[in-house]
């Protein structure tokens, strides 16, 4: 029986990619995930590039069972906290002014407002400082671009259905007579 996860990648970097264009005001098309095949760059002069690049487990799993009949328990749900750090790369002749508005914006109750309300167990936690590190083309041109790191707290369960005992008979065997002594 394979397991059901509650939180996926693709809707942790979701909300992060609205509330990167929401502060920075670029394009949504032009803000996108990295290491896609086939994809070109983005185009614009000003453009986001984000790439999840680290799970690290914050806790031991958090453990909860439930019932879907309402009579016997049958499903079991494990809960493991996760950092999730997502390098950011902010290209384009905007691209310093973009990054302290990214790194400004991920330390303020303007991030953990509005990744409250996604509704998602996605909260921000920190994000290191920028860091100006040119971009060599494919036309051998040098492109600016800043990046950071921003960490989130992330937390996804898997559930499945687990077997419970809802009656057991409890009784005295002779040891020996089941397991006689080598």
């Amino acid at each position: 029986m394979a397991y059901t996860i509650s939180l996926t990648q693709s809707q942790e970097v979701t909300v992060l990619k609205a509330f990167l264009q929401i502060i920075t005001g670029i394009d949504p098309k032009y803000v996108v995930q990295g290491q896609a095949n086939r994809i070109p760059a983005p185009t614009a002069t000003d453009n986001i590039v984000f790439t999840p690049i680290l799970r690290e487990r914050l806790n031991t799993n958090v453990v909860g069972y439930n019932s879907s009949t309402g009579t016997i328990l049958d499903t079991r749900t494990d809960t493991q906290y996760t950092k999730l750090t997502v390098q950011i790369d902010v290209f384009g002749p905007n691209s310093a002014d973009n990054v302290q508005v990214i790194s400004t914006a991920m330390r303020s109750d303007l991030a953990t407002d509005y990744f409250a309300n996604s509704g998602l167990p996605v909260t921000p936690l920190y994000v290191s400082d920028p860091r100006q590190s040119p971009f060599l083309d494919e036309s051998s041109q040098i492109q600016m671009r800043w990046n950071l790191d921003a960490v989130l707290e992330v937390q996804p369960s898997i559930s499945g259905t687990q077997q419970f005992a809802d009656s057991l008979a409890v009784g005295v065997k002779e040891v020996d007579a089941f397991f006689p002594p080598a």
